[in-house]
């Protein structure tokens, strides 16, 4: 086989259309995780009587505990449903930040 008569000036053209293109992917992910990292994601245990925020990014940042379940059930207790929340708010926000990048993924071929 022998070696094409490739032209510098088209090698160096297509050279810079794919650096653009991820540039472009680059601005796109980076903007998607700007905005994933406030977005705010609820989790829940117990009907609610635990209740946990966090935003996209994992930062939690509220955890609120209906005082009826502190009368009603001992520490062991609250301490599961305060886990349960947690996790509830943990894949809940996976969940929402795969659903985010799932056309970003699809557009790359890896969805």
């Amino acid at each position: 086989m022998q070696p094409q008569n490739t032209d510098p000036r088209q090698l160096e053209a297509a050279m810079n259309d794919l650096l653009e293109q991820v540039r472009a992917s680059t601005e796109r992910v980076d903007e998607l995780n700007r905005s994933l990292a406030t977005r705010e994601i609820t989790g829940y245990a117990g009907n609610g009587e635990v209740t946990v925020r966090l935003l996209g990014n994992g930062r939690f940042t509220e955890v609120v505990i209906d005082p009826d379940a502190l009368r009603r059930f001992g520490a062991e207790d609250v301490g599961a449903l305060v886990l349960e929340a947690v996790n509830d708010g943990l894949r809940r926000m996976q969940e929402a930040n795969q659903a985010a990048y799932a056309p970003l993924m699809a557009e790359s071929g890896e969805g």
